[in-house]
Parts: structure tokens; C-alpha cells; sequence
């Protein structure tokens, strides 16, 4: 059985680098899974710190290519209340279209648990349940105890990544031999028509092998039409070297971007989003420039992080995501 597990924090929560304990409910589903089958294979692929309308919807159709089994969906514990509804509804169009079991999880967020409230983002995930799509909803669970199972506001300890592991355990079983039976009704406000135009683009450009140091990027912007704006998703490294960025079309400046956030004293991963400016029926040259304007260091959350050795800011890209177009003609310096 082949198992991907596509999410954001909680999904990229792994074995906890202090301690060597398995923190993360992705560790604990592999040991449990592997003793239900025998061919196990588990891919992750996680954006910690990112959201649905970015990193999830353009990396969706890359976890698609590679034709899970089952496709676990972890999006709704980020501080992203609401999706994108254009974006939402293409993306269940996509996992519809291939057929991949999907299990939209909602794990719980520690002030939605204890207010005993839900956001928006958990009745999108209702609306669209049935044919291959399954909710496994633990928001409000009665057996969930944070003082237990959380270590911060989403984020799992031990016992919480096994919790998690245990009721994923169950769902996957009952869906795969057929135990679970859910509504083939599809009329849902939420279900994609299938006019494949209204289903916004994801285009990639990538530098290389390896993340490039970037001062200045220039870019070409197609868009798909224009019933959609479309924004660029930056893959890069951000860390104590991260700058502020200004956002100009041809020339012209229209705003400005913090690539560097509280948590960059330790370098990581990150896809960042960058909105860009209409009008968005024609084609348009943008341009990214570090600006010579210090981040906000002061909400560091490591306050005594001495930042005065980075005085080279610079970004630091893999590749560079479009939605709703097409990125083209880079160059960089």
C-alpha cells in the first residue's frame, strides 16, 4: 500500500531533535501501518509555516503524480481560517478527477478545542465529502485531551502524534475494506463543475538542483485569464538572512513583502506568497528586489538571537510557483 501525507506543521512534525521521541502522528501511522501491511510505502511532503492558498494548492498537483493509495489532507490547523473557495473547489476537482481515496483530516487547534468552536475551513472540508473524499474529523473528539495530546496550540506530543496515528489507523482500514460507506451525492455548493477552464494553473520554474542566491529576479507573468488574479509562491530558505522585498511591475513599485519572520533565527524551508497587481488578462514583467530596510528583529521570538552578523540579506530560491499563470522569462542576479 502506498500512503502520501500532505500537509503543514503538524504534518512535518517528525522526531523530536532533543529527546528522539516520535512526536509527530506521521512516525506513529508508519510503525502501525507496517504491522497491518506488508508493503508499506509512505511518502510526506509538508510546508511548515505555509497555507492551503499557497503551498497546498500549487504542491497538490506534484502529490497527485504520484498515485497514493490513499491520499491524507492536512490543511485546517494553520492560522488560515477560511480557504480560497475558487482554489478549494479546483483542488477537490483534482482529487476527484483522480480517483485517489482522501482523507481530509481535521485535527484539533487548542482554542477552537476549549471554546468549543469550529472555523469556516472545517465546513468547507464537510460540504465536499463523498465519492473517494472521507472526513476524519477530530476538532472537537470527546477522548481528545490537550493537556495530553498538545505541546503548543496544534502541534502534537508523543501521545498526540500516536492519538492521531491510532484514529487514522481505523479510518484507513474501514475505507479500504469497504467497511465505510459515504453519500455518491455530489451536488454539494462546493463541487467543481467540470469546465476544466475555471480551474486555476500551477506553472513552476525552477533554478536548479540547489537553492540560488538571489539579489534582484525578474519575471514575466501570463495569466490564466482574467476571472482569476494570479499570485507567485516562493520556495526558498528563509533564516536570519532573510530581507524585506519590494514588489515593482515594470519598474513601478507597489509593494512590500517580509520574506524574514519571528521564527527565523534557524533556517528552514518556506513557501512564501507574493500577490501580484492587475490587470490580469495580459501579460506583465515583474519584478522582486532585496530592500535595504532591516526586518522587524525586535519580534524575533528568540530574543537573544544577535542578528547584526547578517548584514548581507539576500533570498534564497529553489523554484518559484505561479498560480493562475505562467512565470516565465526569469532572471536574476
Amino acid at each position: 500500500m502506498r500512503l502520501h501525507l500532505f500537509g503543514a506543521s503538524v504534518t512535518a512534525q517528525s522526531i523530536h531533535h532533543k529527546t528522539g521521541e516520535a512526536v509527530g502522528y506521521a512516525e506513529h501511522l508508519k510503525e502501525r501501518l507496517s504491522s497491518v501491511y506488508n508493503e508499506l510505502e509512505v511518502e510526506v511532503t509538508a510546508a511548515g509555516s505555509s497555507h492551503f492558498n499557497d503551498a497546498g494548492y500549487c504542491l497538490l498537483p506534484e502529490v497527485i503524480d504520484s498515485r497514493p493509495d490513499i491520499l491524507i489532507l492536512d490543511w485546517h490547523t494553520t492560522c488560515l481560517a477560511t480557504f480560497d473557495d475558487r482554489l478549494w473547489k479546483a483542488a477537490i476537482g483534482l482529487i476527484r478527477e483522480s480517483g485517489i481515496k482522501t482523507i481530509i483530516t481535521i485535527f484539533p487547534k487548542l482554542s477552537c478545542f476549549e471554546a468549543h468552536k469550529e472555523r469556516p475551513n472545517v465546513a468547507q472540508a464537510r460540504d465536499v465529502v463523498g465519492g473517494n473524499i472521507f472526513l476524519l474529523n477530530l476538532s472537537l473528539c470527546k477522548d481528545f485531551n490537550p493537556a495530553i495530546h498538545l505541546r503548543d496550540e496544534v502541534h502534537t506530543t508523543s501521545a498526540g502524534g500516536a492519538f492521531y496515528a491510532e484514529a487514522l489507523v481505523s479510518k484507513i482500514c474501514s475505507i479500504l475494506t469497504k467497511e465505510e460507506e459515504v453519500s455518491s451525492d455530489l451536488e454539494s455548493p462546493f463541487f467543481l463543475s467540470d469546465e476544466k477552464e475555471s480551474i486555476p494553473s500551477v506553472s513552476k520554474y525552477a533554478f536548479g538542483l540547489d537553492f540560488v542566491s538571489c539579489q534582484n529576479i525578474s519575471f514575466v507573468v501570463s495569466p490564466d485569464s482574467n476571472l482569476y488574479k494570479p499570485s507567485l509562491v516562493l520556495h526558498g530558505k528563509i533564516g536570519p538572512f532573510s530581507p524585506i522585498v519590494r514588489l515593482l511591475k515594470s519598474g513601478e513599485y507597489l509593494s512590500k513583502i517580509s520574506v524574514w519572520d519571528p521564527w527565523c533565527s534557524w533556517t528552514r524551508t518556506n513557501y512564501t506568497s507574493v500577490p501580484l497587481s492587475g490587470p490580469y488578462a495580459i501579460s506583465e514583467e515583474y519584478q522582486l528586489e532585496v530592500a535595504d530596510e532591516v526586518p522587524a528583529y525586535f519580534e524575533c521570538r528568540d530574543q537573544g538571537f544577535d542578528f547584526a552578523p547578517y548584514k548581507k540579506r539576500e533570498l534564497l530560491l529553489k523554484s518559484i510557483y505561479c498560480i493562475g499563470g505562467v512565470s516565465s522569462s526569469v532572471c536574476h542576479d
